[in-house]
């Protein structure tokens, strides 16, 4: 798998706006209308923003 095609995994979630949102305090969620694919791109997103750490985005992992 290359770098671009692991930072598209990463990102599908992104692909359709019915299935996050963002909170203010809590950072990106996912809805419930979230497919499974959506829902392990989220996850391996969120695995990368602990990789980052301080410089990564908030998140919730709670499903709205």
């Amino acid at each position: 798998m290359t770098h671009r095609d692991e930072v598209k995994a990463r990102l599908i979630w992104l692909n359709n706006d019915d299935w996050y949102g963002f909170n203010v305090e809590k950072g990106f969620f996912l809805k419930k209308a979230a497919p499974p694919e959506a829902r392990e791109s989220f996850k391996k997103w969120v695995a990368h923003q602990n990789e980052l750490g301080d410089e990564g985005y908030d998140y919730s992992l709670e499903i709205a």
